[in-house]
This record gives structure tokens, C-alpha cells and sequence, in this order.
């Protein structure tokens, strides 16, 4: 069985402080993942769950990047296109 397909139309509502993407028919989970802007390679899981949405973590300030894949059956999608989000300083 192939992968499911990749999250479409992932965006954030910062008035709202949540994620967002369109949901996948048969997926099991989501998975998201941030790092800092400008680092390169390493991404901190901070979501796994059945909804489609979620919300950042409350300790970020800066321009942090975000991304999203969708795991069937123990298949992972591709990450969507990472988003960058810059949050106010603390």
C-alpha cells in the first residue's frame, strides 16, 4: 500500500493561535513538527493526534518553522511545505 497523501492548505490563524489543514479520508494520525527558522535538520515534534488542527507551543517567540504529515497504517505522507510563523517576543 502506498503512502497516504501529503496535508494540503496548511496554514496558521494567529488570532485564533491554531493550525490548520485539510483533512485526509483513512488517516490515522498527524503528526507536526517545528523548528527555528534558519536551522537546518533538526525538527521537534509537539503534535500527534486524530484532529486536524493543533496549537504551537506556548514557549516560542521568534520566526519558528512549522510542518505536517498525515501516517496511515503505519505509512507517513511527505511533510507539506514548511510554513514560518513569527510570534511575538515573551
Amino acid at each position: 500500500k502506498q503512502r497516504p497523501p501529503t496535508p494540503e492548505n496548511f496554514i496558521y490563524d494567529s488570532d485564533a493561535r491554531i493550525f490548520r489543514w485539510d483533512a485526509i479520508e483513512d488517516v490515522t494520525a498527524y503528526e507536526a513538527h517545528y523548528r527555528e527558522a534558519g536551522e537546518k535538520g533538526h525538527w521537534t515534534a509537539f503534535y500527534e493526534g486524530e484532529e486536524n488542527s493543533c496549537s504551537p507551543p506556548d514557549s516560542l517567540s521568534g520566526i519558528s518553522e512549522f510542518r505536517v504529515r498525515a501516517i496511515a497504517e503505519k505509512k507517513e505522507s511527505h511533510w507539506s511545505r514548511a510554513l514560518e510563523v513569527t510570534f511575538p517576543g515573551s
